[in-house]
């Protein structure tokens, strides 16, 4: 069975920003977007898998938005 999560969000201006998937941990999972976007609105599907691709675990993740507008968090559960 595959697991996706859909990630969209809206940039106001343009410059860097990260997408970056974490465990509970803290540890790094997946970098789902990185460098520089245009303003507007953006949408990322992550698989549920790592940098390696392998799929990650059931758990509970936090996914972090990191722009020159500030940080965002919000959390995701992997469940198959």
């Amino acid at each position: 069975m595959s697991t996706s999560a859909s990630f969209a969000f809206s940039l106001p201006t343009s410059g860097t920003a990260s997408l970056q998937v974490f465990d509970l941990s803290g540890r790094l999972v997946s970098t789902l977007a990185s460098g520089e976007m245009e303003a507007g609105v953006h949408s990322v599907v992550w698989n549920a898998d790592d940098t390696r691709g392998a799929q990650v675990p059931d758990g509970i993740y936090i996914a972090r938005l990191a722009s020159g507008g500030g940080v965002l968090t919000t959390t995701c559960v992997v469940l198959r």
